[in-house]
Order: C-alpha cells, then sequence, then structure tokens
C-alpha cells in the first residue's frame, strides 16, 4: 500500500477526502489520510486546527508530513484567499486563474522543494466541484426551483471558472440560493450523489491531481526498483 497525506484546510475537506476520495481510490492501492493544518498549539498542548491565514503554517505541517518516511504528501487548499508565498507575487494580468494557480502552485512546490512533495491548490474552492453536476443538489432537499437556479450557473461557467469573489465564490452563490446548506454534512451528500469520476471530467485541474494521485502505486514500485 501507499500512503498518502492530504494537508487541508478544514473539516469540509477533510470528510471529502476521508469518505469519498480514500474509498473510491482505495482499491488501487493507496491509503489517503488526511490531516487538517494545525493554526495554534496552547501551552498545555492543545491542539487547534482549520483555515490557512497564514503559509508559514502550512508550510510546517507540509514539511513535517514530507519527513515520514515512505510517504507521499500533497495539498487541497482554497485558490480562494489562500495566503501569500514568501517571495511570489500572484500574477493578475494572467488570462485566466488556472493559469495564476498553475504559477502558485509551481512555487509552492519550488518552496517546499520536497521529491514526495506535489502542490495541489483548488480552483477556487472545494463548492466548484459540486457544479460538476447541479442536479444532485436535489438529494439534500433542495427544491426543483432552487436545482434550477443553481443548474442556470452552471450553463454560464465550467465548475472552475466559477470566480472566487467575495459574493460570488461557488459557496457564496448556493448559500444565496439555498442558505440553510451546511459545507460538511450537504457537501459530502451531494459530492457522493456525483461521484469523483463526474468530478475529475467537469473539473480538469481537480481532475489532473486525481490523475497524479492514481499514478503513486506505479511511482513509489519505480522508486524501489532504482534503490
Amino acid at each position: 500500500m501507499v500512503t498518502l497525506f492530504i494537508s487541508c484546510e478544514g473539516y469540509t475537506e477533510e470528510v471529502f477526502i476521508k469518505r469519498l476520495m480514500a474509498k473510491e481510490l482505495a482499491h488501487l492501492g493507496i491509503t489517503i489520510i488526511p490531516i487538517i493544518v494545525m493554526t495554534s498549539k496552547s501551552k498545555s498542548g492543545v491542539v487547534r486546527r482549520g483555515g490557512c491565514s497564514s503559509y508559514e503554517k502550512i508550510r510546517k505541517d507540509v514539511l513535517n508530513l514530507c519527513r515520514r518516511p515512505g510517504s507521499y504528501v500533497t495539498t487541497m487548499y482554497d485558490f480562494y484567499k489562500f495566503p501569500a508565498i514568501p517571495g511570489y507575487t500572484v500574477s493578475y494580468d494572467l488570462a485566466s486563474p488556472l493559469e495564476r494557480v498553475t504559477e502558485m502552485e509551481a512555487a509552492f512546490f519550488e518552496d517546499i522543494d520536497r521529491e514526495n512533495f506535489h502542490a495541489n491548490i483548488q480552483l477556487h474552492e472545494f463548492e466548484t466541484l459540486l457544479f460538476s453536476d447541479p442536479s444532485a443538489f436535489s438529494v439534500c432537499g433542495m427544491s426543483k426551483k432552487q436545482v434550477k437556479k443553481l443548474a442556470a450557473v452552471r450553463r454560464d461557467f465550467l465548475p472552475e471558472e466559477i470566480d472566487g469573489g467575495e459574493m460570488t465564490a461557488p459557496s457564496k452563490r448556493i448559500l444565496r440560493v439555498n442558505p440553510g446548506y451546511q459545507k460538511p454534512t450537504d457537501g459530502l451528500t451531494v459530492a457522493r450523489e456525483i461521484g469523483l469520476d463526474k468530478m475529475c471530467a467537469e473539473c480538469p485541474h481537480f481532475g489532473k491531481w486525481v490523475s497524479w494521485i492514481k499514478t503513486l502505486p506505479e511511482t513509489a514500485k519505480q522508486t524501489e526498483r532504482e534503490k
């Protein structure tokens, strides 16, 4: 079995990784373990996790995971409000968010500088994936009218092109349609209904990341042969 640690920013991502991604990819011989970033530790040893306000905290967690023998490490953080990487400035003059996030991932990878690390930053947040199939929102109690409103958003954008503005991010669009939407519970329910394959097909950047994960068993074998 190959062990993959995914450093992530919160409970929503942890639940998605643990209850959907890990289960759907386990047959490939990959054990996926999500780790929510540590944000603080009290003098008494109480650890608090969640959020990505500090790049240094993300970096520290990732490097600690990379030191675990025989493991691979990747990340699942939102491009929306991702903290600044020292020495790197986002090129907002680039044509698309995909180009910007690809450039940011390269800077992230270069800064970590570990062979067993693969940088991944989501376009733009977890809820983006749910727009892969808006009809799936019906499974969490949304009305036909509400589902139609979300489908209309999907007609105007590819899921990963829905922008990450303060009021126009995918999660904000969902909450405007249904203020009762609960990220961890409803999000997982909808994600399960859609399935990983559909998300990968509709969200190419996310799909590329999952494709990399699927290569890990062969990568591990190749590394072992070269020893």
